[in-house]
C-alpha cells in the first residue's frame, strides 16, 4: 500500500497501536516500554538522469495506482489528481500530469539522479528507518542496473550527510 512521505509520523503511531504503556499500581520493578515499530515504507523509484525521464517513471507508478488501486490513493491524493491519472492512462500519455506532482513527490522517489541522495535523505527525516525501493518495471538490464548503483551510492550519501 503506497502511503506519503508526510505521513510516515502518522504511520509509525498507527503501528504502535496508539497506546502508551501503562504501569501497573505497584510495579516491583521497572516496566520497560514496548519496543518502537520499525518504520521501512516500501517506496517506488522514479529517477531520471533528467526530469523527463522521472516524470515518465512516476507517472507510470501513479497511473498504475489510480486505475488499478484507486481506493489506496483516496485517502491522501485529491479527486482530481486521481482523475488526471486514469485520463492520462486512457490516451496513453506518457508525461506526469501536473495535477499529480505533489502525489509524485509524496509517493515515490520522485527526481533527478544528482537528486537521490537528498531525496532519500528527506525520507529518514519524515520518520523511515529505512527505505525498502522498488524498481520499475519494463525497463531495460543497462537502465536497471544504473538505477541501482545510483540508488546505493545516494543512499550511502545520505547516510554519511544524517547527524
Amino acid at each position: 500500500t503506497p502511503w506519503p512521505r508526510s505521513r510516515l509520523a502518522e504511520g509509525r503511531a498507527l503501528l504502535c497501536g496508539g497506546r502508551r504503556p501503562v504501569a501497573p499500581p505497584a510495579a516491583p520493578r521497572p516496566i520497560l516500554p514496548p519496543p518502537l515499530a520499525r518504520v521501512a515504507p516500501v517506496v517506488p523509484v522514479a529517477l531520471g538522469p533528467n526530469m523527463v525521464t522521472a516524470r515518465r517513471c512516476a507517472a507510470w507508478w501513479l497511473r498504475m495506482y489510480a486505475t488499478r488501486e484507486p481506493r489506496r490513493l483516496r485517502p491522501f491524493a485529491s479527486s482530481i489528481a486521481i482523475e488526471s491519472l486514469r485520463a492520462a492512462d486512457r490516451v496513453r500519455a506518457r508525461d506526469l500530469p501536473v495535477a499529480a506532482e505533489a502525489l509524485a513527490h509524496e509517493l515515490t522517489l520522485f527526481g533527478t539522479y544528482d537528486e537521490a541522495p537528498e531525496l532519500i535523505a528527506a525520507w529518514h527525516a519524515a520518520g523511515a528507518d529505512r527505505l525498502q525501493l522498488i524498481l520499475p518495471p519494463e525497463e531495460s538490464e543497462a537502465r536497471l542496473a544504473e538505477l541501482v548503483e545510483v540508488v546505493g551510492t545516494a543512499a550511502q550519501a545520505a547516510t554519511l550527510s544524517a547527524p
